[in-house]
Formats: C-alpha cells, structure tokens, sequence
C-alpha cells in the first residue's frame, strides 16, 4: 500500500552491482571513476520502477525468503492472507494517516514502537472483504519469479518514506522530499501553480505547513550532469491526473530547475516505451530510469495486470542487445508497507 523509492548511495550501488532499496539513504556523489567507465564491468544502469505491493504480496511463500502467511490485527487476532489478482481493482488508504492507523497509534509518537496491527483500520474503497491482507497468485507473478530465481532478491528492506507516490517518486531521483507528505492537491509538481499544496511531515511525525509540490533540492541527474555522466529518465507525458498513463510518477517536473531547464527536454523521454527501440537501437544512457503506464504499474487502483510482462520486456530488451553483459538491472517490483518487509528489489549485474 506504500509506494516509496530511494536509492542508497548510487557510486556504491553501481560499484558493487548489488540489491539496496528504501533504507536509509546517504548523500548522493557520483563521479565517472566511480562508475568505472575505463575498467569496470557495469557501464550503465537500469532502474525499473514498479507500484504499490509489498514483498509479501508479490513473493509470498518464495523458498528460503521471509515472508507471513497472515497479518496481526488490532484485536489480537491474525488474518491469513489470501490471494487477489492483479487484474482486481480496488483502493487501500496509503496516506500518512493510514499509515499511523495501520500502526495502531504509536507512529506519530516519538520513542515508541509501531505495533503494525492496525491494516484493518485503514480506509479502503471497492476492495474485497479483508483486502489489506491478500498476495497476489503465484500464475500471475511467475515472471518476477523467474527473475528472482536467475538473479537476487532481497526480501528485508525497509522504506525511507512512508506514504503515497508523489513522495515516493522523490526519493528515487534525489533520496529525499522535503519533508513533504501525501499528495499534492492539484498538478503534481511545478506546473500546478501556487494553490497547488501538499502537506508536510514535522520531526514529530505530525502534520506541518503545506508547500508547493515545487523543489530546487539536487538530484541524481545534477550529480550525473556534473560528473559527465548520461542520464535518461522515461515516463509518461504530463496532462491530467486521471488520465491512466502513468504521468503521475512523473518525478522530475517537481524540480524546478529541471522541469524548466535543458534537462526536461533532453533527459526526460516520453512515452516510457520509446526505451524499447533506444536500446534496440544502440541507445543506452549511464544510469536510466523507467516508470510505467497505469496498467503495467501492479497498482491495485490500476488493474491491468499487465506489470509482469511489461517488465519481462523491458529486460528481453536489454538482454537481446550489446549492453547485455556491461549493464546492471533493478527492478523495484514492490515499495508498500506490508507485513513485515516493505520491498523488494530483484537485480541481474
């Protein structure tokens, strides 16, 4: 129920071609010596950003990983989880808000410990009976895990963030906000005006001033332009928020000096899909970021379920061409506060 994105520090991402997802996030620093374009094997890198399910939504039962059959209520009692197809659409509450419910009143206190057995009090919209505990049938999520199986799957990370996309969006391109929470109540991002406000998130864990979902904070792609590095980021074209294609997660037309400098015009390619025929084509930056339409996303709001094949291709894609063997992949299949784990990043180097 939890989107959140943030990349640990990307020099020793790319160094050492392994997992890391939502944990604490360092300061970012990137340099081409890093990167080791002369005498390093990994030459570019590939962040494939999925929506919304937890580890064990997505992974339940994977052998040897940790994962619940079942989740704790507030009552004392326990709820087996229970499979819900991609397809199924229907809305969990993953505001702060809910996610202070779902820890049962002890979130927004600081020094204590969330209890984590509140899901059945968050607010929920079309979803079945219980829907906050569901998995989602294996059938469907057998493409992750043949992906899983040829490469590594880290079932313990934790979110550096705790709410909705917007946010979570954020910490993939700069491991921060602004202390920002939820989502904005217009245009998500610079093009929304001044009444277009977010909430924001006091040391307290309470609510604090609303601010324009508008930044000025440096990101990966500054780091990248400063140190010689390409970097592409595909998504969808901004135009309404209901539109289902995904312009939403949209992350970097809510920095200023990027959504209205030479980097938007450069750097940021939509359609998402034009990746396909980039990297067939002989076109493949350093470090590159895909987000996906709405019914390729695995949100539960989106249905679709199209999320599992639309990531088989994007890496058919790559494996089928001359980056195969220079290049690192992540897939942030899952980023949503779940029962015990909160993500899961799947990574072939």
């Amino acid at each position: 129920m939890y989107t959140c994105r943030a990349l640990q520090a990307l020099a020793f991402l790319i160094t050492t071609s392994l997992s890391y997802g939502c944990g604490a996030s360092p300061p970012l620093g990137v340099s081409a010596t890093v990167v080791g374009l002369g005498s390093a094997k990994i030459q570019h890198v590939v962040y494939i950003v999925q929506e919304n399910r937890s580890f064990d939504d997505l992974f339940q039962g994977y052998p040897g990983a940790d994962t619940m059959a079942y989740g704790k209520t507030s009552h004392g009692g326990t709820i087996r989880l229970k499979p819900i197809s991609l397809k199924t659409i229907y809305f969990v509450d993953h505001s702060a808000a809910a996610m202070f419910a779902a820890c049962n009143g002890t979130a927004n206190v600081p020094g204590t410990k969330c209890r984590m057995n509140g899901f059945g009090m968050e607010q929920s919209y079309g979803a079945p009976p219980n829907g906050q505990y569901a998995y989602v049938p294996h059938r469907e999520t057998k493409p992750y895990f043949d992906m899983a199986h040829e490469w590594v799957l880290a079932d313990r990370m934790f979110a550096s963030q705790l709410d909705e996309s917007f946010v979570a969006h954020q910490y993939i391109i700069a491991a921060q906000a602004d202390s920002s929470v939820d989502i904005p109540s217009g245009s998500w991002g610079c093009n929304g005006g001044n009444t277009d406000k977010l909430p924001t998130l006091t040391q307290l864990r309470r609510y604090g001033p609303l601010q324009r979902p508008c930044f000025n904070y440096k990101t990966l792609g500054d780091e990248f332009d400063a140190a010689g590095l390409t970097w592409r980021f595909y998504t969808s074209k901004y135009d309404t928020p209901s539109s289902g294609n995904g312009s939403l997660w949209s992350a970097y037309q809510a920095i200023a000096h990027i959504y209205r400098g030479p980097d938007w015009k450069t750097n940021i390619v939509t359609p998402q899909k034009r990746f396909l025929t980039d990297v067939t084509g002989g076109k493949l930056a350093n470090f590159t970021w895909i987000t996906p339409i709405c019914a390729n996303s695995d949100h539960m709001a989106c249905g679709g379920g199209y999320g599992p094949s639309w990531v088989s291709a994007l890496v058919n894609a790559i494996g089928e061409s001359k980056f195969w063997e220079t290049t690192a992949i992540f897939v942030q299949l899952t980023c949503r506060r779940g029962f015990g784990q909160t993500e899961t990043v799947s990574s072939r180097a």
